[in-house]
Formats: structure tokens, sequence, C-alpha cells
């Protein structure tokens, strides 16, 4: 264990009990100290040391119990397993939602467990960098709606796809053993056990929110836009065909039978590449 700066080694202890017992003042002491060890002590200090001589003969501290560990052993391999099959696990949700012997345990226990156990946290990838190009026609695209009023901005009907996770939140700091290759973004595992959506929301508030099964491909997102598209923009919401329908420039968002499909249908929101959204 580390010492601190205020421990008082061994050999210094003997020198000022030595001078206590030479009768020596403990204003002088200090200057001795000061002198010979570069330190500065305190009159408690003295007086603390020469308490515990008297009681004990000696200057040695007693090994203090300590606080009980939170985990027992058998917990501590139980609860890095955990984090090992699902590195994308949340420290909060365990923390919020799993009870060792009956009783709740801090986040900053089950850090300092996974830490012990060989398990160091790392941040998972937040995304490639944006290329020169695409920042060039950000801002092209951020100048053109610059000026755009408040009622300009309520016609638009932002549309996403998400992965949501019911039972735990999916923390983008990753628990790995230390030497093991960089966590992707997604884990498989904590994929599995998402709800994949797709939902709108507008100026109103949320309008509908889908959900569908494996990977998106572009006949499924168009089959989902002729099913619910008129859900989320009811035609009397839009009687006079203002509303603007913005999504990203994934691939199958920009399929040529989807794009063509929507044309016929609504307004549609340009959309710069590597978006933030």
């Amino acid at each position: 264990m580390p010492q601190s700066q205020h421990y008082i080694p061994e050999s210094l202890r003997w020198f000022i009990i030595n001078s206590l017992l030479q009768n020596t003042r403990p204003k002088e002491i200090i200057a001795n100290v000061k002198r010979r060890f570069h330190r500065l002590i305190s009159y408690r200090t003295i007086n603390r040391l020469w308490i515990k001589y008297q009681r004990t003969g000696s200057i040695v501290d007693l090994e203090r119990a300590g606080r009980p560990k939170a985990l027992s052993e058998r917990d501590q391999r139980a609860l890095v397993q955990s984090f090992i099959k699902e590195p994308g696990l949340s420290v909060k949700w365990v923390a919020m939602n799993i009870l060792f012997n009956q009783k709740p345990i801090s986040r900053r226990a089950i850090r300092r467990t996974l830490r012990s156990r060989g398990l160091i946290p790392k941040t998972s990838s937040t995304g490639k960098e944006i290329v020169q190009k695409n920042r060039v026609l950000r801002l092209k695209w951020a100048l053109n709606f610059v000026n755009w009023e408040l009622q300009e901005w309520r016609s638009i009907v932002f549309t996403d796809e998400s992965t949501i996770f019911p039972k735990r939140m999916k923390s983008r700091v990753i628990w790995s053993q230390r030497g093991s290759p960089p966590s992707t973004d997604e884990e498989p595992n904590m994929k599995r056990l998402g709800i994949q959506v797709w939902a709108f929301i507008t100026y109103r508030g949320e309008r509908g929110i889908y959900r569908f099964r494996g990977t998106m491909k572009q006949d499924k997102y168009l089959r989902m836009l002729q099913q619910h598209l008129r859900e989320a923009i009811p035609i009397e919401d839009d009687p006079n065909n203002e509303l603007i329908f913005m999504q990203d420039g994934a691939s199958y968002h920009k399929a040529n039978i989807v794009m063509k499909w929507l044309r016929n249908e609504v307004n549609i929101l340009p959309w710069p590449a590597q978006s933030p959204i």
C-alpha cells in the first residue's frame, strides 16, 4: 500500500523518542527534525508518539482490520464473468439492479473489483473522423438553411432507426481484459438484447414508433414506409403538402426504389453525409 506524504518513517520516530528520553524540549526536536530530516512535524505528532511509546513500548503502527470487502470471492468472480461475457454491460445498471448477499453495491466497488481482476475500461469507438469533403458539404448545407424561420423548421418530420435496450443500458465504456483488441461499437451480445425500432418525431412530439427485426435493407425499409408513413404524417395534418421528410444517408434510405416512392409522397430534406444524427 503506498505511503502518504504524512507517513512518519520508523527512523524518524525513534529519533523523536530518543530525543524525548534525553529530555530534549519539543521545540528543539522540531528544529532538529527540520534540519536533519527536512520534515515539518507538529507538537501533536510528538505528543502522540510519546503516549504510544509509554503505553506499548513500541512506535510501530498495528495492522488495522480494515473495512470488510463488499463482495465475497465468489461474487467477485461472478461479477467479472458477467462483464467478460457482455463487454458493453453498464456499471450503473449493475449497481442499480443486482444485489449481492441481499445488499446493494456501489459503482465504485464494482469498478474497483473489475480493475483488481485485470479488466480495464476502454471507450468504445465513436465513429469515423469526418473527411474534408464532407466537412465542406456539411458547412454548405448549414449555410443553405441558416436563415430558416421557426415555422419552416416546424414542418420537418425527423426519422431514424435505433436499438433500444430494455433490460440494461449500453455503456460507451467497454470493460475488457488487458491486452485484448479494442472492442467495436456494437457488441453482438448487446445487440441480441436490444429491440430495433424506427421512429418519427415532429415539433408536436413523437408520431410513431415501429419495431422491426433483423438487418434493415432497402426492400424492408420501403415496406415500412408504405405501411406507416401516412400514420406518422396523416393527410389531415398536412393538407397543403408542406411537411418535409428527413432521413439520413444510410444506403437503404438512398436506394433508387425508396427515393422514387418518397418523391411521389412527401417533400424530402437533403441531408449531408456523416451527419451527427
